[in-house]
């Protein structure tokens, strides 16, 4: 999910005593639980661009397997207001809880909810940076700072190779009570920033590098006890000048996102029999050794998912067997394969399709 990005459509909850309550506490225990979500695009005064209002649904499927934790599933819709019921649910995100640690799995870079930094594009980086992540630490100190993430690498900017320095840090800041269109929740409040800086080689070696901040793009989080994220902020940032690097200066424009219901399932939920037969791109892409593959099926149906390599060789039957009508998922561990291209075929009554997939180590 982008992280979906992205980002982030990852959510926490929090009133009590964080050393009275594991992290769990704070997600929500019943399969099918859905949140309800409304979202603003920010202009240039941090004010709500109206006409950008959309609609975002999120449904926790269940507990499972998933990148080598159990974790649970949830899968989000987003769509304008109108729109949004009849629009598939398309994203995937994936939480594992470990004491007073909420960890996500998902693409760090995903937190920009971008592809682009001002004009440069980080897509090319993605695939090294999908995995787990101790994104909310419930146990932290309050305004105690923990590092996330750090990466030292060159991205081209229009021709021009920029030596670029990125980091993303945490912190859990003071309780909050929080009013959103689904009620008042005191909250659990933590603040991820996106720092990029880059590194200029003024005078030759050994004299080091000058270091010239570029932006720094926080994003904050306010969580409510079995409620998960009630709100999400990021607001819009510029970036500092880059004359100095021939770059003009950018803005990253931000959003805000309030929760505006929940609801508990009554009954098993029909929305997620599909109509018709479906096989999804793998997640992540590319990937490495690991990554899910996510399908559907309308009917009960003979399946079989096999995985074959650039010359057509079987290199892996991920499934062979009867399967109720239903989404499902399947992990593809490719470790002991080698890089390269490779196809993976899910056949299902009178329905084939083939997909491409990319392992990259």
């Amino acid at each position: 999910m982008k992280l979906h990005f992205i980002f982030i459509q990852i959510l926490l909850v929090g009133i009590v005593s964080i050393n009275a309550q594991n992290a769990s506490s704070y997600f929500p225990e019943i399969d099918g639980f859905k949140w309800k979500y409304e979202t603003y695009n920010l202009d240039e005064n941090q004010n709500r661009v109206q006409n950008s209002k959309r609609i975002r649904i999120d449904s926790l499927v269940g507990t499972g397997n998933f990148f080598d934790r159990i974790s649970e599933l949830v899968l989000s819709k987003t769509a304008p207001e109108g729109e949004v019921q009849n629009t598939a649910y398309r994203d995937s995100s994936y939480l594992s809880f470990n004491g007073s640690i909420a960890s996500l799995y998902f693409n760090l870079l995903s937190l920009l909810d971008s592809a682009e930094l001002g004009g440069v594009s980080l897509s090319d980086l993605s695939h090294r940076y999908s995995g787990w992540y101790d994104l909310f630490r419930f146990a932290e100190p309050v305004n105690s700072k923990y590092e996330l993430f750090e990466i030292d690498t060159v991205v081209n900017y229009e021709g021009i190779d920029v030596n670029v320095i990125g980091s993303i840090s945490g912190v859990r800041s003071d309780d909050e009570i929080v009013n959103t269109p689904a009620g008042n929740f005191l909250c659990k409040k933590f603040v991820l920033s996106i720092d990029v800086d880059a590194k200029i080689q003024i005078l030759p070696p050994p004299i080091p590098p000058l270091v010239l901040p570029i932006i720094e793009i926080p994003q904050t989080f306010y969580m409510a006890e079995g409620n998960w994220v009630v709100k999400e902020y990021r607001p819009t940032v510029g970036s500092e000048d880059l004359s100095l690097l021939g770059i003009e200066s950018f803005t990253v424009f931000g959003a805000e996102t309030n929760l505006i219901e929940t609801e508990e399932p009554t009954s098993i939920y029909d929305e997620f029999i599909p109509l018709s037969f479906e096989l999804k791109q793998n997640y992540p892409n590319p990937f490495n050794p690991s990554t899910v593959i996510s399908y559907k099926l309308s009917e009960r149906s003979k399946v079989s998912l096999i995985v074959y390599d650039i010359l057509g060789r079987e290199v892996a039957v991920l499934l062979n067997e009867f399967k109720q009508a239903g989404n499902y998922e399947v992990e593809f561990n490719a470790e002991g394969l080698s890089s390269g291209i490779y196809y993976y075929r899910l056949e299902a009554g009178n329905y084939n399709q083939t997909r491409k997939m990319n392992l990259l180590k």
